[in-house]
C-alpha cells in the first residue's frame, strides 16, 4: 500500500502594510457610504416636514387665522405686550398679504409703561410678517411702519434712556424690548412726533415733530437714518 509522502506546510505570505491598509480604506468607505445614506435620509424627512408643516401653517394662515383674525386681537395684544415688555392696546386689526408674506393693518394703538403712562401711541401701523418669526418663536417683521407715532423719550436721573418704556442702557447686555427692535429687518417712521424728557439736566420736555427714521438690519449690520426738524429757535433740522 502506498502511503503518500506528507506535504510539507506552505509558507504563509507576508503580511503587507499596503494590503491592510487598502483593507482598512475599504472598511471605512463602506462605514461612511451607509452614514452618509442615514444623514440624507434623516435631512430629506427633515426638509419635507419642515416645507409640509410651514405649507399647512400658510394654509391655516390665508384660510382660518387672518380670516378672521379680529377674533385673536387679545392674543395679539398679549404676544405683543410680552415682546416689548409694556403694556399693548390695539383699537382696530385688519389682515392681508404682502406676496407670500402675511401683513396686518393696526389701528389706534397705544403702549403704557410699568407706572401706566402712555408712552406711546401709534394711530396706523403697518406689519409684514417674517417666516423666521417661526423659528424664532418670536415676532419678527419684514418691515414695520409707523405712521404719525406719539411718542415718549425720557431719560432718567442715572442716565438710563427710556424709549416708549423700553429701557435702553448701554451697560446692560441683556436688552430685552430693546434687542428686540434690533432684531427687527426693517423698522420705518413717518411724521412722527417725539416728547424728549432730559431727568440728568432737569430741563423742560423737548418736542419734536414731523420726525422721520428708517432702521434697516442686515445680518447684525444696523443702518439708522434720523429726520428731525428741532422748534425754529433752536437750530437746523437734525438729518443723520
Amino acid at each position: 500500500m502506498h502511503n503518500p509522502e506528507p506535504q510539507a506546510p506552505q509558507a504563509s505570505e507576508p503580511h503587507s502594510p499596503l494590503a491592510e491598509c487598502w483593507r482598512r480604506l475599504r472598511a471605512a468607505y463602506r462605514y461612511a457610504n451607509l452614514a452618509s445614506h442615514h444623514v440624507l435620509g434623516f435631512t430629506i424627512k427633515l426638509v419635507l416636514a419642515v416645507y409640509f408643516g410651514l405649507g399647512l401653517l400658510f394654509l391655516v394662515l390665508r384660510y382660518a387665522i387672518l380670516p378672521n383674525i379680529d377674533m385673536y386681537k387679545g392674543d395679539i395684544e398679549r404676544l405683543a405686550s410680552r415682546a416689548v415688555g409694556n403694556q399693548v392696546a390695539i383699537a382696530r386689526i385688519y389682515a392681508s398679504w404682502n406676496g407670500l408674506h402675511p401683513s396686518l393693518f393696526l389701528g389706534d394703538v397705544t403702549l403704557k409703561d410699568g407706572a401706566g403712562r402712555q408712552v406711546l401711541a401709534l394711530p396706523s401701523v403697518s406689519a409684514t410678517f417674517s417666516w423666521w418669526s417661526v423659528f424664532a418663536a418670536e415676532p419678527r417683521f419684514e418691515t414695520l411702519e409707523l405712521i404719525r407715532p406719539q411718542l415718549d423719550v425720557r431719560r432718567a436721573g442715572d442716565g438710563v434712556v427710556y424709549v416708549a418704556g423700553v429701557r435702553i442702557d448701554p451697560k446692560d447686555d441683556g436688552g430685552g424690548g430693546g434687542d428686540w427692535v434690533f432684531r427687527q429687518r426693517e423698522i420705518v417712521i413717518r411724521e412722527g412726533q417725539v416728547i424728549w424728557t432730559d431727568g440728568v439736566r432737569g430741563a423742560a420736555p423737548l418736542a419734536l415733530r414731523d420726525v422721520s427714521l428708517v432702521l434697516h438690519n442686515r445680518w447684525r449690520t444696523h443702518r439708522v437714518a434720523l429726520k428731525a426738524p428741532p422748534p425754529a429757535a433752536l437750530s437746523q433740522p437734525l438729518d443723520v
